[in-house]
């Protein structure tokens, strides 16, 4: 009689227990998979040489229950190369039938994705490839979204005019106006420049500056190169240049910036026009 029972007391158990299995699983099935949609990747935080990339999904809940959104688990890749990647733990609640916009940044700094100062000045853009999972409930959901965006333009320079101050037999003191325009929203920081100019195809003078300068975003600044001419040392034919009212004219060297966790480094430019000459 004992033994009946306890068998019995198991069948009963037995039962609940497939029973609960069953009823799991007919409430799993009812449960639909919630949605997710890359919406946009935008950037803040903009320099010159880093910025963060913001990426929002729209995340939406078909059911007519609440669901928890518990994690990103994201990989970023850079150019093909993985960049960065982690989870990110969330714990929001999302009401049935509605929908949220997760947003997760990444911090990316643009010196180490090229190797070089060459390669960071031809590329115009970057590319990316982000992929993941996003955890809703009892569901992991895939994601996956490439493109690309400009990458921060260099200031450019020209040579805006030559201010002749002295000008006799012997030589000429003379005054370079550089100027120095930023294409970016933001403003931009130069620690220095390296520079050669020429006149009608003849080295004038080269040198350096170590000042810093600001110029702010979109924005247009100078830079002034004083140089004391000898024409004993440069010949008496760029007396006959300077005489004229301007000169084709050849401004190269390297922009020096300073960059957060990289320390100063030296991008290359050229440029050439036609600059005029003012007289005093």
């Amino acid at each position: 009689m004992r033994g009946a029972f306890l068998w019995g007391v198991i069948s009963l158990i037995i039962v609940f227990l497939v029973g609960c299995a069953e009823l799991q699983n007919l409430l799993k099935e009812a449960i639909k998979k919630p949605t997710v949609e890359f919406e946009k990747m935008s950037l803040d935080d903009l320099s010159l040489f880093e910025s963060t990339m913001l990426f929002d999904f729209k995340v939406t809940n078909p059911n007519p229950v609440g669901i928890k959104i518990r994690n990103i688990a994201y990989n970023l890749k850079m150019y093909n190369n993985d960049f960065a990647k982690g989870i990110l733990e969330k714990g929001i609640d999302l009401s049935g039938g509605a929908s949220n916009v997760l947003q997760f940044p990444v911090k990316v700094k643009y010196m180490e994705l090229f190797k070089t100062a060459q390669d960071y000045i031809k590329n115009e853009k970057i590319n990316y490839d982000v992929s993941g999972t996003i955890g809703v409930g009892s569901f992991d959901i895939p994601f996956q979204k490439a493109g690309s965006f400009e990458k921060p333009k260099m200031p450019t320079l020209t040579l805006k005019r030559v201010k002749i101050e002295k000008l006799d037999i012997t030589g000429s003191k003379l005054l370079f106006v550089t100027g120095v325009k930023n294409p970016n929203k933001f403003p931009v920081n130069i620690s220095g420049m390296n520079y050669s100019i020429k006149l009608a195809g003849s080295e004038i003078t080269e040198g350096g500056i170590n000042r810093s300068k600001r110029v702010a975003g979109n924005g247009d600044s100078t830079l002034d190169i004083p140089a004391n001419i000898s024409f004993f040392e440069l010949g008496k034919s760029l007396m006959n240049v300077l005489k004229k009212s301007s000169s084709n004219y050849e401004l190269s060297g390297d922009l020096k910036f300073a960059i957060p966790g990289i320390g100063e480094k030296s991008f290359p430019f050229k440029r050439s026009g036609v600059v005029p000459f003012v007289k005093k």
